[in-house]
């Protein structure tokens, strides 16, 4: 046989492998989940780069469906190779599901991706519940691609490992948190390797097919699947990674690892071993006897340890214009950058890669589908003369570029315009969920006829750069940091400090100052972590967010502030308050990966300050509706300036979207005097020296009167005037008196129609994310002509788990120390014997800044003890607005199980559902019980002072019962009572 023959043979044995493809993907969900794997997972991008690199001229189609009649309409009628399904606590269907597809078809595999892992527990029996596979989502787009190629890794594994002898990798792991970790780090190291296994002197086309040769994984999760593997693929295996305990003969062995290993060395005595185990005291020399590695699994460096191993032991990308000898004559790692090679290569390297279909294998690796599928059809043949194909190719490239439409997340390059792009990313990893929900609004909003039901408003998302969460790992690795940062003794001001000592990332900063050649205007520098915004762990406001007015002289100094703004929301991941938050959850803080979003700040400058006329948080689901408002209308606050009054529980408007004119919450104009707004969040325009500011606070935001909105001509569009002499609120601004933001003009607007706009906007984000939604925004009335409402934000609200039914009858009422008809949260709490409480007589409105300090003290010697409790005080807890409560920070309160918001005659403060604060008492199931005054709600303080008194501080009494407290939580009527048997 000739050497060509040979090397056809070769690569001939290489077309061969893999013959089993998942090539229809049924993904079953939510039209928002489905969206979220599709965009910010990169599910599409990253299986059309795998399969382009295989040379492969069909690709895994992505089917979706938001019922079980709609799959099983798909499934019984055409082709479908894998189901994907995601559940929800609140999800009763996909069990249902799962089943229905295994009647109609044993042999598709069936796929539960898991939000909570609460839920674990209740999927992971795979022998009797009817899933193939259960994998724990916590935003990590790389699992997507992990489960895609498993399912394809064990369709072909007797196949290829006889054709093409291609090796096999077996993983031992019955725990669903950590193969879903541990899977997309494996196939991750796996592509690496057999990338630097390839010849340089191959061409694009001979990497396509070296690729298919890469090593196959083999996940079980019992003894006996791990021996049959081991018998039938012996001469394959290029390494084991095993658990210590798992099953064996239908029972959890915890020796079973150890077993295996055993029997493992004793038949392939070089065979690589990693044995991995959450008790290195028992097991970690038992592996070394072994001749195994060992890895501890509560280490906080697990994956980079395991991905050590695997480079160690176990030893796409640009596009590369080759000649007819192999050699590089030009690179280019982005389509732009493809089109200036194609105007300098010479005309046969072109001509030979087109023959190829090169360009449109390497197209569509990149997601640009549309310019693929135009290249596709065409072939050299089409062409009179060659330089036709160079001009054909750089004209379909450029024309498509430029006619992508508004709402594709696009990835960042120096080439492009992000005034003109409006949303892009910057990196691999994900979007983070912040980023995830703009960019989903942005997709909703492209698609709604909105804007033609609302002609007289601008609707205007800003403009983003997402700096994606592989920036921060990569900053994270480079300078070791995790062990400093997640050490509970490391001060957050040091994690800061530390952070802003270390070299910018030099890729990183030569990108962002070609953005800032562009970008002018104000920016706000937004945390959008991987976890952030979920429908179980909102960790709403617990990380940084920086305003910058982006309007120093030098670009240098532009820069710098930017990168210095985000380094600290980088360091804020490991701030006290997540810390603290964490902990109350079965999350863990070292899986957490942050991207930043870069957002143009909306509003308008006035003087020497920029803002919106106003912000606002608008919920979809009203947890205190009242009177004949409903749940399910929804609830809207705004105040003006920018939202961080809104959003640290400051004083703000509340209305229903449905019936925005009445504002129940102001019954007397007493209300309307004491709790109206009198200072407004905006950003400072004055360039400062860098010597008269802080490097790590918000000093460009400031706290002004809203006599300077008047004087910018801006409190006119929202405030009234009070007049004594008639005690009525009058609109004109020709009265003398004072000023009352009362947004009677704006909520009666007919051009802005705020209420039917927010009505819609939710009313068509729930129905996609089928949950709850929670909208940030902004409004600006400044502009002459139409107002300008800024969409900012969405999240899934937190889902309510199944209520379990609470009884609170009238007898449990009357005899109730406490009770409550504004609750939040449900269940019954009967493990309390610890009431921290302010003593009314010791309250001051202007010490509530000591007394969440007192409160932290407390809160910590309760937590050591490990002893919930409950908490007691005046006004909204965590308002950073003294005028408005305690503003309790989480590390200040990370015990507290049960909280009562208590009114005074002159300190009733309405519930404020629209902060950050609320959102993650929400999340938590912290009970939260509203205490009005003058309201059949009622608090027993006689029967608390007779209670003896553990400890006392100066705003502060700590009693300590006996016998625990009985407290019970009905959500569905939002209903409270305190029970205690003396």
């Amino acid at each position: 046989m000739t050497e060509l023959n040979i090397v056809q043979h070769r690569f001939d044995s290489f077309r061969s492998l893999m013959p089993h493809r998942i090539r229809e993907i049924l993904l079953v969900s939510s039209v928002y989940d489905a969206y979220v794997l599709e965009e910010d997972g990169g599910l599409e991008e990253r299986i059309w780069e795998q399969y382009m690199e295989h040379g492969l001229s069909s690709v895994p189609r992505i089917r979706k469906a938001s019922s079980i009649e709609a799959s099983l309409a798909i499934i019984e009628n055409e082709t479908v190779d894998l189901v994907l399904t995601i559940v929800h606590d609140d999800d009763d269907l996909a069990l249902e599901l799962a089943g229905k597809v295994k009647a109609l078809k044993p042999q598709l595999p069936v796929v539960f991706l898991i939000t909570d892992p609460m839920m674990l527990e209740t999927y992971t029996n795979r022998r009797v519940l009817p899933m193939d596979r259960v994998f724990l989502w916590q935003n990590d787009p790389s699992l997507l691609l992990a489960i895609v190629k498993n399912f394809e890794d064990q369709l072909n594994v007797a196949h290829d490992t006889k054709t093409g002898k291609v090796r096999v990798i077996l993983l031992v792991e019955d725990s669903v948190s950590h193969y879903s970790l541990f899977l997309p780090m494996m196939y991750t190291a796996i592509m690496k390797l057999t990338r630097q296994l390839m010849d340089d002197g191959l061409n694009h086309l001979h990497k396509q097919l070296r690729m298919r040769s890469r090593a196959k994984i083999i996940l079980v999760d019992n003894f006996e699947d791990a021996l049959r593997v081991y018998k039938e693929y012996q001469s394959y295996l290029l390494g084991v990674i095993t658990d210590v305990r798992f099953w064996s003969q239908g029972e959890l062995d915890a020796e079973a690892g150890i077993k295996l290993a055993k029997h493992f060395r004793e038949g392939l005595p070089e065979l690589p071993i990693c044995i991995q185990s959450a008790e290195p005291d028992k097991n970690r020399k038992r592996a070394i006897d072994l001749d195994a590695h060992f890895l501890d699994k509560s280490s906080n460096h697990l994956l980079d340890e395991l991905e050590c191993w695997l480079m160690e032991f176990m030893g796409f990308g640009d596009f590369i214009f080759r000649n007819d000898q192999a050699e590089e004559v030009c690179r280019a790692n982005s389509p732009r950058e493809l089109m200036k090679c194609l105007e300098t290569v010479p005309i046969d390297v072109v001509v030979q890669h087109a023959r190829h279909q090169d360009f449109s294998h390497w197209m569509m690796a990149r997601t640009e589908i549309k310019i693929a599928e135009r290249l596709y059809p065409a072939r050299i043949d089409d062409f009179a003369e060659m330089e036709g194909v160079r001009r054909f190719l750089i004209q379909v490239i450029g024309t498509e570029l430029d006619e992508k439409q508004s709402d594709v997340v696009t990835v960042y390059s120096p080439s492009k315009d992000p005034n003109a792009l409006r949303f892009m990313r910057l990196g691999d990893g994900s979007l983070g969920g912040k980023a995830r929900g703009i960019s989903f609004l942005r997709y909703l909003l492209a698609r709604q006829e909105i804007r033609l039901e609302f002609p007289d408003v601008l609707i205007q998302i800003p403009s983003a750069l997402v700096i994606c969460s592989d920036i921060f790992q990569q900053f994270m690795h480079k300078y070791d940091l995790w062990e400093f940062c997640l050490n509970e003794k490391t001060e957050h001001i040091d994690i800061q400090n530390r952070f802003l000592e270390l070299p910018d990332p030099q890729e990183l900063a030569e990108n962002l100052t070609n953005y800032l050649k562009h970008v002018t205007v104000p920016l706000a520098i937004r945390s959008s972590s991987i976890l952030e915004d979920s429908r179980n762990l909102p960790l709403a406001g617990l990380y940084s967010t920086f305003m910058l007015r982006n309007n120093e002289e030098s670009l240098d100094a532009r820069l710098a502030a930017l990168l210095r703004a985000i380094k600290l929301v980088w360091a804020s991941t490991f701030g006290d308050d997540p810390k603290a938050y964490f902990q109350q959850t079965p999350y863990h803080l070292r899986d957490e990966r942050m991207s930043v979003v870069i957002q143009n700040l909306g509003g308008d400058r006035h003087d020497d300050h920029f803002y919106p006329t106003f912000s606002g948080v608008a919920q979809s689901h009203n947890f205190y509706p009242i009177s004949y408002m409903k749940p399910e209308d929804g609830v809207v606050q705004i105040a003006l300036g920018l939202g961080k009054t809104v959003v640290e529980g400051g004083p703000i408007v509340r209305f229903c979207p449905k019936y925005p004119q009445i504002l129940p919450q102001f019954v007397k104009i007493r209300d309307w005097l004491y709790f109206t707004q009198k200072y407004f969040y905006a950003l400072d325009m004055k360039c400062v020296s860098s010597s008269q500011t802080s490097p790590i606070s918000d000093d460009d935001l400031r706290q002004l009167p809203i006599e300077v909105a008047e004087k910018h001509g801006v409190l006119q569009h929202v405030a009234s005037v009070y007049q004594g002499d008639s005690d009525l609120l009058v609109d004109s601004f020709f009265y003398e008196g004072p000023r009352i933001i009362t947004f009677a003009k704006v909520l009666r607007d007919p051009k802005l129609q705020l209420g039917k706009l927010l009505g819609k906007i939710m009313k068509d984000s729930e129905s996609a994310m089928r949950t709850p939604v929670e909208i940030e925004f902004a409004v600006d009335l400044g502009h002459n002509g139409k107002p300008i409402f800024y969409p900012l934000q969405l999240r899934p609200m937190t889902s309510k788990r199944k209520w379990e039914s609470v009884q609170i009858d009238k007898e449990a009422i009357d005899k109730a120390i406490c009770y409550s008809n504004q609750a939040h949260g449900n269940g019954v709490i009967d493990s309390i014997c610890d009431i921290v409480f302010v003593a009314p007589e010791e309250f001051d409105k202007t010490k509530t800044r000591e007394i969440a300090m007192e409160i932290g003290t407390i809160n910590r010697q309760l937590v050591e003890q490990n002893r919930p409790y409950l908490l007691i005080g005046f006004g909204r807890w965590g308002s950073v607005d003294p005028s408005m409560g305690i503003g309790v920070k989480w590390s200040q309160i990370s015990g507290v199980k049960v909280m009562v918001e208590v009114g005074l005659p002159d300190f009733n403060v309405d519930p404020a559902q629209g902060t950050h604060f609320f959102q993650n008492v929400t999340s938590l199931n912290i009970g939260c019980l509203s205490i009005p005054n003058e309201t059949e709600s009622r608090l027993d303080w006689e029967w608390l002072r007779k209670r003896s008194v553990k400890q006392i501080t100066a705003h502060l009494k700590h009693v300590r019962l006996n016998d625990p407290l009985e407290i019970r939580i009905d959500g569905r009527k939002g209903e409270a009572v305190v029970l205690h048997n003396t």
